[in-house]
């Protein structure tokens, strides 16, 4: 092969590779900018998707604020939202728009908005309703997302003060000795032993769903995550306190926490009392004793198991039913609830 012929093959080669790498980087690039616009799109759908719960979490502020859930001609107002210009106001099948403001959302939420609707219960449309669905729909530039929830008031415990009638109450027996007070008087119409102590019945959920409650919302006064922070042992028991001590018996000797304490306490496992004061209702699933130091304890006490009040070695315990009392502890979880999310789902924007 002569030198004319060798230079024209390399030529060729040389263009065919040259020809080839071309083509690759210019997939590359193709490919690339797909990915890039997927990736983009994914975290504008992510977005949409963020801002669809921001929108619920508008509502169930302004539900928490607002004293009635279903909206009619005669309940208008929405924590100071003026509903009346809503088409079908108050109809239980139609869902009909919160009048958030866009100019608002536009400053707060960048390229972004939501959108909040409410729908009365089917059967429901009363003045205080507890229940009401939410549908809320994020916008993120072309993505939009929304999901749809049903809330349930805080206001549940609303009506549960009416179950709280005993000093104490016990599926075991109750054992009075030493120099322990129950009031009011006579004191056996206010101590019920052998008794059917149902969660259910006195708090309006189940012991999961309670639980729940106090590990989310009330962190600070639930005790069980971590073994080493049980035993109880003087810790604060204000609001809704849960104690998961199943396999060691916590107690409170002097205070709860420095003070008196107050509220919901549940105590799942032993308890044993020898001192302080504490006004509410306190539920114990397994043993409870109330004994020496001077503990004073108003409100209700329910018992899973047996239980003994017993001041015979030292002090005097003072065991007072209080329909008061209770009740505050109930109107308190009212009041500091958030609407709690009964179901959710993803639905079609």
């Amino acid at each position: 092969m002569d030198i004319k012929n060798e230079r024209g093959l390399a030529f060729i080669i040389v263009l065919t590779l040259v020809t080839l790498f071309t083509m690759t980087f210019a997939y590359f690039l193709w490919t690339s900018s797909l990915g890039v616009k997927a990736t983009k799109s994914n975290i504008e759908h992510i977005r949409a998707f963020y801002l669809a719960e921001a929108g619920l979490e508008r509502a169930r502020y302004d539900l928490n604020q607002d004293s009635n859930w279903a909206f009619n001609n005669a309940n208008t107002d929405f924590n100071g939202i003026d509903m009346t210009a809503v088409e079908n106001l108050g109809s239980t099948d139609v869902w009909y728009q919160v009048p958030y403001s866009a100019t608002t959302q536009g400053n707060l939420l960048g390229s972004g908005n939501y959108n909040v609707w409410l729908k009365n219960i089917p059967g429901g449309g009363g003045i205080l309703d507890d229940e009401i669905y939410v549908k809320a729909r994020g916008t993120y530039k072309l993505n939009s997302r929304a999901i749809q929830v049903k809330l349930t008031s805080g206001r549940v415990f609303d009506d549960l003060s009416g179950g709280v009638t005993n000093a104490i109450e016990a599926e075991g027996s109750i054992t009075v000795g030493g120099s322990a007070d129950i009031f009011p008087e006579p004191q056996e119409d206010y101590i019920e032993q052998y008794a059917d102590v149902n969660f259910e019945d006195i708090f309006g959920m189940t012991k999961t769903e309670l639980k729940d409650i106090a590990r989310n919302h009330f962190p600070d006064t639930y005790y069980g995550d971590d073994p080493d922070e049980v035993p109880f042992s003087n810790d604060p028991a204000t609001g809704l306190t849960w104690i998961d001590s199943p396999d060691a018996e916590s107690q409170v000797t002097s205070s709860f926490g420095g003070e008196n304490g107050w509220g919901i306490l549940i105590v799942e496992g032993d308890f044993k009392i020898t001192g302080g004061n504490f006004s509410g209702i306190i539920y114990v699933t397994g043993d409870m004793n109330v004994a020496a130091g001077n503990p004073v304890i108003e409100g209700g006490i329910f018992v899973e198991c047996g239980a003994t009040i017993d001041t015979t070695i030292l002090g005097n315990a003072t065991i007072t039913f209080s329909a008061d009392a209770a009740g505050d502890a109930f109107a308190y979880m009212s009041s500091s609830l958030p609407a709690m999310v009964e179901n959710w789902q993803e639905v079609d924007p």
